[in-house]
């Protein structure tokens, strides 16, 4: 079996060279590949972000999702037809005394969506931020490969230099 050592010196490369080549092209073939699961970690990524985005507008006074509406919408309703029905039976329809409980009832309501959209702002930012999270991890893993290459290409430069002293 031929010595290492003498292909190595045919070449007119060192040990340390043929090593940093061999580092160098193994990151080169390698490529930058994304890391394992990044594919369903951006999608969840991508999908809280946009759910936020969706979330913190109904909290920014944009409307509320149709089911949060149509929770406020019966609360109100069935305020209104309670007040109307109370004041009905007192024998005050149309009083200002029925007015003032009927306001009250907007008013209640009025406080329900609050919250509501307060709650979505609320989550919202936390689904953002998470997603912002995804996003910084994947990106992390990124950099530790560009790292590694550059380790590589620095090894490698390394080696050559301490070849041509």
């Amino acid at each position: 079996m031929a010595d290492p050592t003498d292909l190595l010196s045919t070449l007119g490369l060192t040990p340390g060279v043929a090593l940093g080549g061999l580092g160098l092209g193994y990151e080169a073939l390698r490529g930058n590949q994304m890391p394992k699961g990044y594919q369903p970690l951006s999608q969840a990524a991508g999908t809280l972000g946009q759910e936020g985005q969706q979330m913190m507008s109904a909290g920014l006074g944009g409307p509320l999702p149709p089911g949060a509406q149509a929770l406020v919408n019966q609360q109100q309703n069935a305020g209104m037809a309670n007040v109307r029905s109370t004041y009905d039976k007192l024998g005050l329809s149309g009083s200002t005394m029925e007015a003032q409980a009927q306001q009250s009832v907007n008013e209640q309501t009025m406080g329900t969506a609050f919250k509501i959209s307060q709650d979505m702002m609320i989550q919202g930012m936390k689904a953002t931020g998470l997603s912002e999270t995804m996003y910084s991890e994947i990106m992390q893993a990124n950099v530790a490969q560009d790292t590694s290459f550059a380790k590589a290409i620095g090894n490698f430069a390394a080696a050559l230099a301490g070849a041509s002293a």
